[in-house]
């Protein structure tokens, strides 16, 4: 009888650990393989424009004037979309990969200062849960406009780009993070 128990706990170890690394394979999948429903919004003037140091200017004294860190994380959000755009922009319309992996490159920046801006607002107990999903959302739409970028990209061109990719992955895992502490208060 005590065997008996033993190898049904057997069983029933091995099916959960089954189901555990099977639902840990599923959101690892990076980026996502079904399209994400997300706008991304015009950018703009691109940074190959000699008016683009103006715009820059301006979203910084924005930037400076902003001390909400929900509004805060809303617009570094709305930075980095703009930024994504731009370097798709760049390599679909003018071939410009360099200034792409660039532009894309500090859009990721200003989407890690959108999820530092989220961490600050979660600390002083705002509710965090509405710019979590977006951020999600967006950063899926940014892994999934990167990712289609790269498939056409050979040698060095890639290298920057996927650098790019891995760390919308390192993002994703962090407003997990950040999506589950949510939960549990």
């Amino acid at each position: 009888m005590e065997q008996k128990k033993i190898v049904i706990s057997f069983f029933l170890s091995l099916l959960a650990f089954s189901f555990l690394t099977q639902k840990i394979s599923a959101q690892m999948a990076w980026p996502p393989k079904e399209p994400v429903d997300y706008t991304m919004p015009y950018p703009g003037l691109l940074p190959d424009n000699p008016l683009y140091p103006l715009k820059i200017l301006r979203d910084q004294f924005v930037t400076f004037l902003i001390s909400d860190p929900v509004k805060k994380s809303e617009f570094d959000l709305l930075q980095a979309d703009k930024h994504i755009q731009a370097g798709y922009l760049l390599i679909v319309k003018e071939k410009k990969v360099v200034l792409a992996t660039t532009t894309i490159s500090k859009g990721n920046n200003y989407f890690d200062q959108a999820l530092t801006s989220a961490e600050e607002a979660k600390k002083q107990g705002m509710d965090t849960r509405d710019i979590l999903q977006r951020l999600s959302q967006a950063n899926q739409k940014h892994a999934e406009i990167i990712a289609d970028l790269l498939a056409p990209l050979h040698g060095s061109d890639r290298q920057g780009l996927k650098a790019e990719l891995l760390r919308t992955q390192a993002f994703q895992k962090r407003i997990a993070k950040l999506s589950k502490q949510e939960e549990i208060h």
